[in-house]
């Protein structure tokens, strides 16, 4: 089976397809389980980054240590992904 990988390990929480809003248009699109994990993990990176632009960012999860770097690289590689597998979506809620 050739199924569409996602961009970085992430943790699928769903079963079932779920309904996302984005918060600046308004518009609503129905994700897959993998999709929301994917935009979730990007949007959540975006949030830190948002809410501490100018500042350094040292996050500690699990035996990791995640920085401003490794935040933007999140950002770029799931906005990649779904500009290249769901450009509808992309542009849907990411543009």
């Amino acid at each position: 089976m050739n199924e569409i990988q996602p961009p970085y390990e992430v943790t699928v929480l769903d079963d079932a397809p779920v309904e996302v809003k984005t918060q600046y248009s308004g518009v609503s699109v129905t994700l897959t389980p993998l999709q929301v994990a994917v935009y979730d993990r990007l949007m959540g990176a975006l949030a830190i980054l948002e809410e501490h632009a100018g500042h350094e960012i040292t996050i500690v999860a699990k035996d990791k240590t995640i920085n401003r770097d490794d935040l933007i690289d999140i950002v770029d590689k799931g906005k990649e992904w779904f500009v290249r597998h769901y450009p509808d979506i992309y542009y849907a809620l990411l543009d």
